[in-house]
């Protein structure tokens, strides 16, 4: 392996865990958030790694006239999420925990191999097109 790179991995990651971490002189170009995530994952991290995520999304107020009942709208949202994370990772989504926050939303936290930043920024894209999504992080 390329001394060099091994010495800017290394500097990089000293850099992001004191929180002095220039994209600018890693990459040679200026990184900002609206343009992409994950310059300072991409520093700590070795890919591929499982990452975690937590979705908070609005709950759907139900008719009991209907017969429907809010878990089966959260049970399908949450498929909705786990479809769409396994096609982009193209790994199983595991550790699916769902809870309600008050009676309006709900936080749906999950864990799912990543294999680069560009899939994690994507994965994040897509979670926030989701119509009920209210925040991702």
């Amino acid at each position: 392996m390329n001394k060099v790179f091994v010495f800017l991995t290394l500097f990089s990651q000293v850099n992001a865990l004191q929180g002095t971490y220039d994209s600018l002189l890693i990459s040679g170009k200026e990184d900002t958030e609206r343009e992409q995530i994950g310059g300072i994952i991409n520093a700590l991290c070795s890919f591929p790694t499982y990452h975690n995520f937590t979705v908070v999304a609005k709950t759907i107020t139900v008719n009991n006239e209907s017969g429907d009942n809010e878990d089966q709208h959260n049970d399908i949202y949450v498929q909705e999420i786990k479809t769409l994370v396994e096609s982009l990772s193209g790994y199983k989504v595991i550790d699916v925990d769902v809870k309600p926050r008050g009676s309006k939303f709900i936080r749906v936290s999950f864990g799912v191999t990543v294999e680069s930043v560009s899939i994690l920024s994507s994965i994040y894209e897509g979670l926030g097109a989701l119509e009920r999504t209210i925040m991702r992080y």
